[in-house]
């Protein structure tokens, strides 16, 4: 019965011994308030028994890169064997547009002024 001996310090202590990314993933499962995931936190943390540590550290690594810290993430993560391959650079973001015409241009004729075409 492993589940029922888990604790959060226990949970925290265990995956700052396996690195700061998993440390990371294992505070953001703690911190949410509204949903008790510990035991969520106890099975991130076990899966180090099945795969090294330094598999669930690039995991976790990964998942916090891609702003997914989740168990399901990091799992699919470790089953694909995507934490020996090198992570693609996120796209970023196109660049904002601004609009051609003003809103008053716009909407002028319904608050008494002229249409714009």
């Amino acid at each position: 019965m492993a589940g029922l001996s888990v604790s959060r310090e226990a949970c925290q202590t265990t995956a700052s011994a396996i690195g700061p990314a998993t440390s990371a993933v294992v505070t953001a499962l703690l911190a949410d308030p509204a949903v008790d995931r510990l035991r969520t936190a106890g099975r991130l943390v076990r899966l180090g028994e099945r795969y090294d540590a330094a598999s669930l550290e690039a995991a976790c690594a990964r998942a916090v890169q891609f702003a997914e810290p989740s168990y399901a993430t990091v799992k699919r993560i470790l089953v694909g064997g995507l934490d020996k391959t090198v992570a693609p650079a996120p796209t970023p973001n196109p660049p904002a547009r601004t609009f051609a015409r003003s809103a008053a241009e716009l909407l002028g004729h319904l608050f008494g002024g002229a249409a714009w075409n």
